[in-house]
Protein backbone atom coordinates (compact mmCIF):
# COMPACT_ATOMS: atom_id res chain seq x y z
CA UNK A 1 0.00 0.00 0.00
CA UNK A 2 1.15 3.34 -0.99
CA UNK A 3 0.89 6.55 1.28
CA UNK A 4 -0.84 9.62 0.04
CA UNK A 5 1.06 12.81 1.10
CA UNK A 6 -1.84 13.60 3.50
CA UNK A 7 -1.27 10.08 5.88
CA UNK A 8 1.81 11.22 7.66
CA UNK A 9 -0.20 14.58 8.63
CA UNK A 10 -3.47 12.65 9.80
CA UNK A 11 -1.02 10.49 12.06
CA UNK A 12 0.66 12.99 13.77
CA UNK A 13 -2.59 14.57 14.68
CA UNK A 14 -3.63 11.47 15.91
CA UNK A 15 -0.67 11.19 17.76
CA UNK A 16 -0.50 14.67 19.38
CA UNK A 17 -4.10 13.87 20.70
CA UNK A 18 -2.77 10.89 22.34
CA UNK A 19 0.02 12.01 23.53
CA UNK A 20 -2.21 15.01 25.24
CA UNK A 21 -4.57 12.64 26.77
CA UNK A 22 -1.34 10.55 28.22
CA UNK A 23 -0.85 13.35 30.50
CA UNK A 24 -3.69 15.25 31.23
CA UNK A 25 -5.02 13.69 34.74
CA UNK A 26 -7.05 14.68 37.51
CA UNK A 27 -5.44 14.47 41.19
CA UNK A 28 -5.60 10.92 42.61
CA UNK A 29 -5.24 9.09 39.58
CA UNK A 30 -2.48 6.37 39.02
CA UNK A 31 -0.85 5.58 36.23
CA UNK A 32 -3.13 2.32 35.73
CA UNK A 33 -6.33 4.75 35.08
CA UNK A 34 -4.27 7.15 32.91
CA UNK A 35 -3.46 3.55 30.56
CA UNK A 36 -6.98 3.02 30.67
CA UNK A 37 -8.49 6.04 29.96
CA UNK A 38 -6.27 5.80 26.81
CA UNK A 39 -8.07 3.94 23.61
CA UNK A 40 -7.53 -0.08 23.27
CA UNK A 41 -3.77 -0.85 21.81
CA UNK A 42 -1.11 -3.87 21.65
CA UNK A 43 0.28 -2.70 25.00
CA UNK A 44 -1.49 -4.22 28.03
CA UNK A 45 -2.62 -2.36 30.89
CA UNK A 46 0.00 -2.96 33.14
CA UNK A 47 2.80 -2.46 30.83
CA UNK A 48 1.40 0.77 29.14
CA UNK A 49 1.10 2.23 33.12
CA UNK A 50 4.42 1.41 33.54
CA UNK A 51 5.19 3.36 30.55
CA UNK A 52 3.31 6.37 31.98
CA UNK A 53 4.13 6.02 35.40
CA UNK A 54 7.26 8.85 35.48
CA UNK A 55 4.59 11.26 34.39
CA UNK A 56 2.00 10.39 37.03
CA UNK A 57 2.17 12.55 40.14
CA UNK A 58 -0.85 11.50 41.74
CA UNK A 59 -1.32 14.53 43.91
CA UNK A 60 -1.36 16.53 41.09
CA UNK A 61 -3.75 17.72 37.94
CA UNK A 62 -1.75 17.17 34.69
CA UNK A 63 -2.54 18.95 31.70
CA UNK A 64 -1.04 17.68 28.44
CA UNK A 65 -0.38 20.30 25.67
CA UNK A 66 1.34 20.28 22.24
CA UNK A 67 4.13 21.74 21.64
CA UNK A 68 5.33 20.07 18.58
CA UNK A 69 4.29 16.12 17.40
CA UNK A 70 7.51 15.06 15.11
CA UNK A 71 8.16 11.82 12.90
CA UNK A 72 10.01 8.96 13.93
CA UNK A 73 9.28 6.49 11.44
CA UNK A 74 7.12 5.69 8.91
CA UNK A 75 5.85 2.52 6.91
CA UNK A 76 2.95 1.48 4.83
CA UNK A 77 0.83 0.51 7.41
CA UNK A 78 3.02 2.38 11.22
CA UNK A 79 3.63 5.18 12.06
CA UNK A 80 6.13 6.94 14.95
CA UNK A 81 5.57 10.25 16.82
CA UNK A 82 7.58 11.78 18.95
CA UNK A 83 5.33 14.48 20.25
CA UNK A 84 6.89 17.49 22.09
CA UNK A 85 4.43 17.60 25.16
CA UNK A 86 3.86 19.83 27.75
CA UNK A 87 3.08 18.68 31.04
CA UNK A 88 1.24 21.91 33.15
CA UNK A 89 0.40 20.63 36.87
CA UNK A 90 -1.11 21.87 39.97
CA UNK A 91 -1.37 21.02 43.74
CA UNK A 92 -4.33 21.36 46.01
CA UNK A 93 -2.61 24.78 46.90
CA UNK A 94 -2.76 26.60 43.51
CA UNK A 95 1.24 25.61 42.62
CA UNK A 96 1.95 25.39 39.23
CA UNK A 97 5.04 24.45 37.31
CA UNK A 98 5.71 22.55 33.60
CA UNK A 99 7.70 20.41 31.85
CA UNK A 100 7.91 19.61 28.04
CA UNK A 101 8.15 15.69 27.56
CA UNK A 102 8.74 13.97 24.02
CA UNK A 103 6.11 11.33 24.36
CA UNK A 104 6.82 8.74 21.94
CA UNK A 105 3.77 7.66 20.05
CA UNK A 106 3.11 4.44 18.07
CA UNK A 107 0.19 3.79 15.33
CA UNK A 108 -0.75 1.02 13.17
CA UNK A 109 -3.18 1.23 10.43
CA UNK A 110 -6.32 -0.39 10.41
CA UNK A 111 -8.44 -0.48 7.11
CA UNK A 112 -7.72 2.72 5.82
CA UNK A 113 -7.40 4.75 9.27
CA UNK A 114 -4.62 5.05 11.61
CA UNK A 115 -5.09 3.54 14.61
CA UNK A 116 -2.88 3.88 18.36
CA UNK A 117 -0.68 1.36 19.30
CA UNK A 118 1.34 1.89 22.05
CA UNK A 119 3.62 4.53 23.55
CA UNK A 120 7.32 4.16 23.77
CA UNK A 121 7.74 6.19 26.20
CA UNK A 122 7.33 9.63 28.58
CA UNK A 123 10.50 11.42 27.96
CA UNK A 124 12.05 10.13 31.14
CA UNK A 125 11.92 11.45 34.12
CA UNK A 126 13.93 14.80 36.44
CA UNK A 127 17.64 14.76 36.73
CA UNK A 128 19.35 16.62 39.53
CA UNK A 129 21.86 18.90 38.29
CA UNK A 130 25.42 16.86 38.90
CA UNK A 131 28.22 18.96 40.82
CA UNK A 132 30.57 19.12 37.74
CA UNK A 133 29.37 18.81 34.02
CA UNK A 134 31.71 18.75 30.95
CA UNK A 135 32.40 22.12 29.02
CA UNK A 136 30.36 20.97 26.30
CA UNK A 137 27.32 19.89 28.43
CA UNK A 138 27.83 23.33 29.67
CA UNK A 139 27.42 25.41 26.61
CA UNK A 140 24.63 23.75 25.60
CA UNK A 141 22.16 24.39 28.87
CA UNK A 142 23.51 27.77 29.28
CA UNK A 143 23.11 28.77 25.68
CA UNK A 144 20.70 31.47 25.07
CA UNK A 145 19.95 30.78 21.98
CA UNK A 146 19.89 26.87 22.33
CA UNK A 147 16.00 25.85 23.59
CA UNK A 148 16.28 22.10 25.22
CA UNK A 149 13.19 19.95 26.29
CA UNK A 150 12.74 18.72 29.61
CA UNK A 151 13.52 15.15 28.18
CA UNK A 152 16.89 16.27 26.18
CA UNK A 153 17.97 18.04 29.32
CA UNK A 154 17.57 15.56 31.52
CA UNK A 155 19.72 13.62 29.18
CA UNK A 156 22.35 16.17 29.17
CA UNK A 157 22.39 16.08 33.28
CA UNK A 158 22.10 12.76 33.28
CA UNK A 159 25.84 12.45 30.90
CA UNK A 160 26.07 10.01 27.84
CA UNK A 161 25.46 12.40 25.21
CA UNK A 162 28.43 12.60 22.47
CA UNK A 163 30.57 15.34 22.73
CA UNK A 164 31.39 16.60 19.71
CA UNK A 165 27.58 16.28 19.33
CA UNK A 166 26.71 19.03 22.07
CA UNK A 167 29.56 20.99 20.76
CA UNK A 168 28.46 21.02 17.09
CA UNK A 169 24.83 22.17 18.69
CA UNK A 170 27.04 24.88 20.56
CA UNK A 171 28.51 26.31 17.68
CA UNK A 172 25.15 26.42 15.29
CA UNK A 173 23.18 28.23 17.86
CA UNK A 174 26.18 31.25 17.60
CA UNK A 175 24.03 31.54 14.26
CA UNK A 176 20.47 31.03 14.93
CA UNK A 177 18.74 30.13 18.02
CA UNK A 178 17.92 26.66 18.08
CA UNK A 179 14.99 24.64 19.28
CA UNK A 180 16.15 21.04 20.29
CA UNK A 181 13.53 19.10 21.35
CA UNK A 182 15.36 15.28 20.68
CA UNK A 183 18.56 13.96 22.38
CA UNK A 184 18.04 10.15 23.64
CA UNK A 185 14.59 10.02 25.80
CA UNK A 186 11.61 9.81 23.99
CA UNK A 187 12.81 8.83 20.76
CA UNK A 188 12.10 4.47 20.00
CA UNK A 189 14.98 2.37 20.85
CA UNK A 190 15.77 1.16 17.44
CA UNK A 191 15.75 2.87 13.76
CA UNK A 192 11.81 2.47 12.92
CA UNK A 193 11.30 -1.20 11.51
CA UNK A 194 14.60 -2.28 11.86
CA UNK A 195 16.30 -3.98 14.56
CA UNK A 196 19.15 -1.23 14.28
CA UNK A 197 20.15 0.91 17.34
CA UNK A 198 19.30 3.96 16.80
CA UNK A 199 21.83 7.00 17.07
CA UNK A 200 19.96 8.74 19.55
CA UNK A 201 19.51 5.89 21.96
CA UNK A 202 23.28 5.72 22.25
CA UNK A 203 23.56 9.63 22.98
CA UNK A 204 25.16 10.73 19.29
CA UNK A 205 22.47 12.41 17.51
CA UNK A 206 20.58 14.94 18.18
CA UNK A 207 16.84 16.53 16.69
CA UNK A 208 16.21 19.92 15.84
CA UNK A 209 12.09 21.37 15.39
CA UNK A 210 12.80 24.91 15.19
CA UNK A 211 15.13 27.62 13.75
CA UNK A 212 14.77 31.36 14.96
CA UNK A 213 11.30 30.03 16.28
CA UNK A 214 9.78 28.96 13.14
CA UNK A 215 9.15 25.34 12.83
CA UNK A 216 11.40 23.33 10.25
CA UNK A 217 8.49 22.30 8.50
CA UNK A 218 7.35 25.65 7.55
CA UNK A 219 10.98 26.82 6.57
CA UNK A 220 11.72 24.06 3.44
CA UNK A 221 12.78 26.30 1.28
CA UNK A 222 16.39 27.15 0.28
CA UNK A 223 18.05 30.12 1.90
CA UNK A 224 15.76 29.64 4.92
CA UNK A 225 17.58 30.15 8.68
CA UNK A 226 16.64 26.12 9.03
CA UNK A 227 18.13 25.79 5.34
CA UNK A 228 21.00 27.80 6.45
CA UNK A 229 21.85 25.79 9.89
CA UNK A 230 21.80 22.43 7.88
CA UNK A 231 23.94 24.08 5.79
CA UNK A 232 26.61 24.76 7.85
CA UNK A 233 26.20 21.68 9.65
CA UNK A 234 26.76 19.84 6.73
CA UNK A 235 29.56 21.87 5.67
CA UNK A 236 31.25 21.61 9.00
CA UNK A 237 32.11 17.83 9.05
CA UNK A 238 28.35 16.67 10.11
CA UNK A 239 28.63 12.11 9.82
CA UNK A 240 24.91 12.27 8.79
CA UNK A 241 22.85 15.02 8.53
CA UNK A 242 18.59 14.59 8.08
CA UNK A 243 16.70 17.32 6.85
CA UNK A 244 14.54 18.41 4.22
CA UNK A 245 17.17 19.25 1.68
CA UNK A 246 20.48 16.99 0.59
CA UNK A 247 23.66 18.51 0.50
CA UNK A 248 26.35 17.60 -1.22
CA UNK A 249 26.54 14.46 -3.11
CA UNK A 250 24.08 13.32 -0.56
CA UNK A 251 24.33 9.56 0.50
CA UNK A 252 24.40 8.52 3.99
CA UNK A 253 25.96 11.86 5.09
CA UNK A 254 23.56 13.85 4.09
CA UNK A 255 19.96 12.69 3.14
CA UNK A 256 16.08 13.13 3.02
CA UNK A 257 13.18 11.08 3.36
CA UNK A 258 9.33 11.34 4.46
CA UNK A 259 10.29 11.43 7.72
CA UNK A 260 13.35 13.81 7.68
CA UNK A 261 11.26 17.12 6.71
CA UNK A 262 9.72 18.23 9.59
CA UNK A 263 13.47 18.43 11.72
CA UNK A 264 17.18 18.77 11.23
CA UNK A 265 18.55 15.35 12.73
CA UNK A 266 22.26 15.63 13.22
CA UNK A 267 24.93 13.44 14.22
CA UNK A 268 28.53 14.28 14.32
CA UNK A 269 30.40 10.72 15.65
CA UNK A 270 29.70 7.12 14.10
CA UNK A 271 27.51 5.52 17.30
CA UNK A 272 28.88 2.66 18.76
Amino acid sequence: MVLDDAAPAVGKRLAARIAQRALTYAPGTSARELARSLPAGSASESLLAGVLDPAVESNMRSVGEVVYPQLSGLTADSLGAMVLTKQLLQDANGERRSVVRVVDVRLRLRGDSWAFESIGSVGGSPVRRPATLSAAAERVLSSPTITLSDSARWDILRGGIDTSLLNALAAAAKRRELSVGILRSGHPTNVWATSRPSAHSQGFAADIYAVDGELVIRQRRAGSPAHEVASALAAGGAYQLGSPWVFGSGGVTSFTDDVHTDHLHIQQSPAL
